[in-house]
């Protein structure tokens, strides 16, 4: 199975070449090379914007990958479904968080039906990934637009919890804390965004989550604490620990 990630669009179409047949082979590469005119003029002729690779990816899925808006548009036009899934089970929607912050091609699927709390095989939203990403921008349009902040991927993992591991999505945990996160969500392990935040030694989401009521004396179900997590990767913990050691005196 091809998992795109991270790769240009036109990157993606090459591995979906050999897969779909000659009319659908020139729509994927026009729509990877951001040729609108071109993709027109396919869809015109009469080809099936729902053409799909053995992957299950559609062309939508390309354009929203790299963030071709119009394109994007011109496909729905002519009848591509907006909540198709590949086989991996990620949408359209879910491709605009892949390869960069897409957040004007989101806003446009979101605006022609796109589930926002569409799950892939693995439960992840495209909240969840765009959490992780620490994507602001489109954090906020699926939040504005009903995400389910809460949801949990198949490994228990939250939105939250996904963004707390880089301390530089910190403006990403205010929204999430902001729209009713649960701050002492536990993945299938016990992990918390706290032991996240303390593994990463990111002081300034520590901080946020302390301040928004986050448990410092959870533990995994190995019984691992955030201090301890914290100890375990070391940068940065010299600055985390003695914040999360007073919160877990105040319990």
């Amino acid at each position: 199975m091809l998992r795109f990630l991270n790769c240009s669009a036109l990157a993606c179409c090459i591995a979906l070449s050999g897969c779909v047949n000659t009319s659908g082979k020139a729509l994927f590469d026009s729509v990877a090379n951001g040729d609108l005119p071109a993709v027109r003029a396919i869809l015109a002729g009469g080809s099936n914007p729902n053409v799909t690779a053995d992957t299950g990816a559609t062309p939508l899925m390309v354009a929203a990958l790299d963030g071709h808006i119009e394109i994007a548009r011109a496909l729905l036009a002519k009848g591509a479904n907006v909540n198709a899934a590949a086989s991996d089970g990620q949408t359209a929607l879910m491709w605009t968080v892949e390869n960069g912050d897409h957040c004007e091609a989101m806003k446009a699927l979101i605006d022609r039906g796109a589930d926002v709390n569409a799950k892939a095989m693995d439960g992840e939203t495209a909240l969840i990934k765009a959490s992780r990403e620490g994507y602001s921008d489109s954090v906020q349009a699926l939040i504005m637009n009903g995400a389910d902040v809460n949801s949990k991927a198949t490994d228990g993992e939250t939105a939250l919890v996904a963004a707390s591991e880089d301390g530089d999505h910190d403006d990403v945990v205010k929204h999430l804390l902001s729209a009713g996160a649960d701050v002492n969500a536990a993945m299938s392990d016990g992990t918390t965004a706290l032991m996240a935040a303390g593994y990463g030694g990111n002081l300034r989401v520590v901080r946020l989550l302390l301040n928004g009521g986050a448990n410092a004396n959870s533990r995994t179900i190995d019984g691992d604490t955030a201090v301890v997590a914290a100890l375990r990767r070391g940068p940065g913990a010299a600055e985390v620990v003695p914040l999360l050691t007073v919160a877990m005196n105040k319990r």
